[in-house]
């Protein structure tokens, strides 16, 4: 079997192979680099704002800082996370306290992500890397 095997999504379109001694084939699978940067920032308030960091497959990475005075509650979806941590409808995924810092998980980066804050004032600030 060759090194290159052709796929499904067009002609002449590989996938990378390394043949082992043994025989066996193991997919290559490199990890995308980031090529753009973009920072941004929320308004705390206690209302809260859905998909404040929009759903997006071309993310690879994503910092947030709470650089407000109070606790900010985030949630991984496009909904509002209103009721804090307790269980039920809109609970938060996590919370931020003043001054944190986050480095979101891999499998979040392509998700929305939505804040509410405990009290209002101050801001979060956000950057994130994207492939484009």
């Amino acid at each position: 079997m060759a090194d290159n095997v052709a796929i499904t999504a067009g002609t002449g379109t590989s996938v990378a192979t390394k043949q082992l001694a043994s025989g066996d084939h193991h997919q290559i699978v490199r990890t995308s680099r980031a090529n753009a940067e973009t920072d941004g920032s929320w308004t705390v308030t206690t209302t809260g704002s859905a998909s404040v960091i929009a759903a997006d497959a071309t993310c690879t990475g994503i910092t947030i800082i709470n650089a407000a005075t109070g606790r900010v509650f985030l949630r991984f979806d496009a909904t509002i996370p209103t009721g804090g941590l307790t269980a039920g409808a809109n609970q938060a995924h996590m919370y931020l306290e003043a001054s944190e810092r986050y480095e979101v998980p891999d499998d979040k980066t392509a998700s929305a992500i939505s804040f509410c804050g405990a009290a209002a004032g101050g801001s979060v600030l956000y950057h994130i890397s994207k492939v484009t």
